[in-house]
């Protein structure tokens, strides 16, 4: 059985060594508490965000002694 995004992130996090994990814990929590239609899913082997069914925030967790937040494209204009 295939789990929900939310249950990836749960298990994922459950599973990170990271120093900075309890940093990345609590920037995880201001990004859902930003708005209640926010989603999270594992892209690139970390946390990301999704509003709109689009990735707008991804983790970038590679390095030991700091972590990057990848803020994806902007908005994308409807050509008519």
């Amino acid at each position: 059985m295939k789990l929900s995004g939310h249950q990836q992130i749960v298990e994922y996090m459950n599973n990170l060594e990271h120093p900075l994990k309890k940093e990345i814990e609590e920037v995880r929590k201001i990004i859902l508490s930003a708005n209640e239609q926010i989603s999270e899913h594992i892209k690139w082997n970390a946390p990301s965000f999704c509003f709109e069914n689009e990735d707008r925030v991804t983790f970038n967790l590679h390095s030991k002694g700091y972590f990057r937040i990848v803020f994806h494209s902007g908005m994308k204009l409807k050509r008519k």
